[in-house]
């Protein structure tokens, strides 16, 4: 009845809405700790706050560094407090983390108010949708992203990368001594924006040229003005609205004032409107440069025919134009950044890149092309393990956040020591507890990855003679799992970091993501040679749903990386 009075009761009366909230959300962990299964033999860190617990340290603190601090000291599985003392689990053991991603799969979903924040980024699309509809959509979406349609988007990802080549070639010659300090995360995402134009929806932007378009203004920053440097207030508010119906939730997205709120409101505005009128260009055969090929033709493809509920609706079809717009550009450029900030430090590691590259040129030249191809990429292994180690270091989004969906048993790969010295290999949670998955903890665990763990080394991809745990989607590892007792077993395609999550919720654009990184890659360091500013000495590595990169005491600037660039010593210059 009392969650009933407040769906109920007018938002304006927010003096006695929020109490009340406060009220119920207590109750109910009350309710959980002394009738659920208890969480108290999982070790964490000593609470430091009644009304926030960890989170403010965790929103608030540098991506990833809290993650790796609890997993050293308490192990894969550590217990962390929400508000009112709520127990909370942040996992990176190997083998839990398969089995919320993989084996239990739905049974883990999006907490109530993470979905709220998912629909409020990019409506009911797939970061929103569960069970049926989240399958209902990636069906629809998957033959997109099929290995010869991702192959065809090549060309115009090249062309945009050809094209900040050129702006950037200019900016170096003309700079005093040749050498040009860049902001590396402006021009990547002003590029993979046009890419995400031109290779997912036959569109330019006009991102690199300057041109007047709304798109470009609303994702300038966009992450960092939505998520970045939250205070405890934030914090709080965010974590309780998950005790809330949802239909209460979605209000308080919608329409409670909030200047953050505010920018996804106006980014879901102009990026809905932007993709309604890409939809009907493409209905009159206004965008026709790839004939059919780019991402969108091929959603709306593979949408027509389906029949009945296996088809979307149009708001589901803007829903996943507005996805990609996002995570295709913003993931991309944000890691790509923090590639380029590795090489700059590592000039070993850039230069044998470069001589990768100039070899793969020769035999490109031979066989009468100018331009490399997906299969050139392929045949560089240097490449290859300079992109793991990238992604590894520097997975796109950190953290999921999940909820159990029920009572359940989560195994671990490693013997957990508990709170009362016992170890235990499997460990019991209730239903609805709140699990964050700490994708930078388990990709720099010292157990999997060797004591050099939190080094960028491309080297440690060569050495085969061991397997490692897996349970991401990059890679051609297979193993074999078993998804419940009552199923048969199934083959999973793994990888050795979980870069691009894994099981029900994997990116179905990795394989295009890749596409994307090898090219910015290629380009990029056989035509130009980074080294580091003193700036970088203060970077941030702020958390906001993606990975951005701030230098300390000019955090409201939002996304800063400056780089020295100048040109490349040519194949001749080489010793």
């Amino acid at each position: 009845m009392l969650f009933l009075a407040i769906i109920l009761f007018p938002i304006t009366h927010f003096t006695i809405f929020v109490p009340a909230t406060i009220v119920v959300g207590a109750l109910y962990i009350l309710y959980q700790k002394f009738t659920g299964i208890s969480l108290s033999q999982v070790r964490g860190p000593e609470n430091p706050s009644f009304w926030v617990g960890h989170l403010a340290e965790f929103f608030q603190g540098q991506s990833g560094h809290v993650d790796l601090k609890w997993a050293k000291e308490f192990g894969g599985v550590v217990r962390i407090k929400g508000p009112f003392g709520q127990d909370r689990l942040m996992i990176s053991d190997a083998k839990a983390l398969q089995y919320v991603y993989q084996i239990g799969g739905y049974d883990f979903p999006k907490s109530p108010e993470r979905r709220a924040l998912s629909r409020s980024l990019a409506d009911l699309g797939p970061g929103w949708a569960e069970g049926d509809i989240h399958k209902r959509q990636r069906r629809v979406l998957a033959p997109a992203f099929g290995a010869p349609e991702v192959k065809a988007l090549l060309p115009p990802v090249r062309r945009c990368v050809h094209k900040l080549v050129a702006k950037w070639k200019q900016l170096v010659t003309e700079a005093p001594n040749g050498e040009a300090v860049l902001n590396a995360p402006k021009w990547l995402g002003l590029t993979t924006l046009e890419t995400m134009g031109e290779a997912a929806f036959d569109y330019r932007f006009g991102a690199l040229d300057g041109e007047d378009n709304p798109l470009i203004d609303v994702y300038n920053n966009f992450p960092a003005l939505l998520f970045g440097s939250p205070s405890k207030w934030d914090v709080f508010v965010q974590a309780f609205t998950g005790w809330l119906p949802m239909p209460v939730i979605d209000f308080y997205y919608d329409y409670f004032p909030s200047s953050r709120l505010n920018v996804a409101r106006e980014n879901g505005k102009v990026a809905t409107q932007v993709s309604r009128d890409l939809i009907e260009a493409k209905a009159i055969g206004k965008h026709e440069g790839m004939g059919g090929r780019d991402v969108l033709s091929l959603v709306v493809k593979a949408n027509m025919s389906k029949n009945g509920k296996a088809r979307l609706s149009e708001g589901e079809v803007l829903a996943q134009m507005r996805t990609l717009m996002l995570a295709g550009s913003e993931t991309t450029s944000k890691t790509m950044t923090w590639f380029f900030f590795e090489l700059a430090k590592h000039p070993d590691v850039q230069t044998r890149l470069r001589e990768e590259i100039r070899a793969q040129e020769k035999i490109i030249a031979l066989r009468g092309d100018t331009d490399f191809g997906v299969e050139d990429y392929d045949d560089m292994p240097y490449l290859k393990v300079v992109v793991k180690e990238g992604l590894r270091m520097y997975p796109p989004i950190p953290n999921a956040f999940r909820m159990t969906g029920k009572d359940d048993v989560i195994p671990l790969s490693k013997p957990l020591k508990t709170a009362t010295g016992e170890y235990i290999s499997e460990l019991p949670v209730p239903k609805g507890v709140r699990i964050i998955t700490s994708i930078p903890a388990y990709n720099q665990d010292p157990d999997i990855w060797g004591p050099d763990a939190h080094v960028f080394n491309p080297e440690r991809w060569f050495d085969e003679t061991e397997k490692r745990a897996s349970v991401g989607v990059y890679s051609n590892l297979y193993v074999t799992s078993t998804r419940k007792e009552t199923l048969d077993p199934i083959d999973t395609l793994l990888t050795d970091s979980l870069s691009f999550s894994g099981g029900v919720r994997f990116c179905p654009g990795y394989k295009f993501a890749l596409v994307q990184l090898n090219t910015f890659l290629v380009e990029l360091v056989r035509n130009f040679e980074f080294s580091p500013t003193e700036d970088l000495k203060r970077i941030r590595m702020e958390s906001c749903l993606v990975v951005v990169p701030t230098l300390e005491g000019e955090v409201e600037k939002g996304a800063q990386m400056p780089l020295k660039v100048t040109l490349a010593p040519q194949d001749g210059d080489f010793p």
